[in-house]
């Protein structure tokens, strides 16, 4: 029994950890304006904590997992990983975000150029 206990203490842990970093992410997230001015760093840092995320899902429902303690049924491994899946999805986002704006900058600064040209020239 002492075994089994052990197994689950160590699982609850690694998931106090997990809701940890879930809650210390989102804190970050808010007090960066959710990278609205800086979505390359946005993207970075969610493809980072996501794939984090995703690694830990997996531990728990693997190596983590108590499986030869009777009646344990943990989930929160599936829900590491979904959670992990989105933040890797929101990264994605972002990172795209940044080319759109990028490439939606450069033709806005193509535009004001040729206006001041065209101006110089009036």
């Amino acid at each position: 029994m002492g075994i089994c206990q052990d197994e689950i203490r160590n699982y609850q842990i690694a998931v106090i950890v997990s809701l940890l970093m879930t809650v210390a992410v989102r804190i970050y997230a808010i007090k960066q304006g959710n990278f609205a001015s800086d979505p390359q760093t946005g993207a970075k840092f969610f493809g980072i904590v996501g794939a984090s995320k995703v690694f830990i899902g997996i531990l728990l429902l693997t190596v983590l997992y108590p499986g030869d303690c009777a009646g344990f049924a943990g989930l929160y491994g599936v829900i590491a990983i979904i959670i992990g899946l989105l933040w890797l999805v929101k990264a994605k986002a972002l990172s795209q975000r940044e080319a759109t704006t990028g490439a939606s900058g450069s033709e806005m600064s193509k535009m004001a150029a040729e206006k001041v040209s065209t101006n110089e020239i009036a």
